[in-house]
C-alpha cells in the first residue's frame, strides 16, 4: 500500500517530536546533522510496512538509522 505524503505535514502532525525517542526535534537542523528530521517507518518497509501517513513518523535522523529495519525498539534516550 503505498500514499502520497507530504513530509512537512507529518512533521506538524508530529509537533516536531521524534517518535522513537520522544525528544523535540530542531526544525533548524539539516541534514548530515544526526538529530535533523527524517521520516520514519513505524513498520518498516522492509518488515512489510505500508508508505501510508498511518504508518510513517517523525524521527531524528540518528534515531531512525539506529532503529534501522527492527520492530522491537526500546525508546532510545539521549542526554
Amino acid at each position: 500500500k503505498y500514499e502520497r505524503i507530504i513530509v512537512a505535514y507529518i512533521y506538524e502532525r508530529d509537533a516536531w517530536c521524534c517518535g522513537v525517542c520522544g525528544k523535540r526535534v530542531d526544525k533548524a537542523l539539516a541534514y548530515p546533522h544526526r538529530m535533523s528530521a527524517s521520516l520514519d517507518h513505524i513498520v518498516p518497509l522492509a518488515q512489510g510496512g505500508t508508505h501510508t501517513k498511518a504508518n510513517v513518523q517523525l524521527a531524528h535522523w540518528i534515531c531512525n538509522v539506529m532503529k534501522s529495519d527492527s520492530l522491537d525498539v526500546q525508546p532510545l534516550l539521549f542526554g
